[in-house]
């Protein structure tokens, strides 16, 4: 199980969010992180703060990724800031894992934001073949 909130653009473009404020309005990309790419199940949520406390938006499943799901492995510089090495999930591997959606908000605006192609990529006719939702 690993967990993501997503990525926003970079604090000389725009402004971050604090903590407690939503990340989702200006969500640019996510991915999930892992030391090795041999990662094949993966239990994925995507979280954010609504109403200022942190709170899982969606949860995605998928038990068919491979090493081309996953980036190169990154290693720590020596003296740098992170201690560990990680790969970083692929944006292809993402709509992969978009595609094993288990929980999506089922709020238009929230759908919307975490529905997009950079993103999730999942459809609203995704979602209305594998749910009960109402079409908007």
């Amino acid at each position: 199980m690993k967990a993501t909130c997503g990525n926003t653009p970079n604090a000389r473009t725009a402004p971050k969010p604090k903590i407690g404020e939503s990340r989702t309005p200006t969500l640019e990309s996510a991915e999930w992180k892992a030391h090795h790419r041999d990662t094949n199940n993966l239990l994925g949520i995507f979280w954010d703060f609504v109403d200022g406390l942190p709170t899982v938006l969606a949860a995605f499943f998928r038990n068919d990724l491979t090493t081309d799901d996953w980036g190169k492995i990154v290693v720590p510089k020596e003296g740098g800031g992170h201690p560990t090495s990680v790969s970083l999930m692929t944006k292809p591997g993402v709509r992969k894992m978009g595609k094993g959606w288990l929980l999506i908000p089922a709020a238009g605006a929230l759908r919307g934001a975490l529905c997009k192609r950079q993103l999730f990529d999942v459809t609203a006719e995704d979602v209305r073949q594998d749910s009960s939702l109402p079409e908007e």
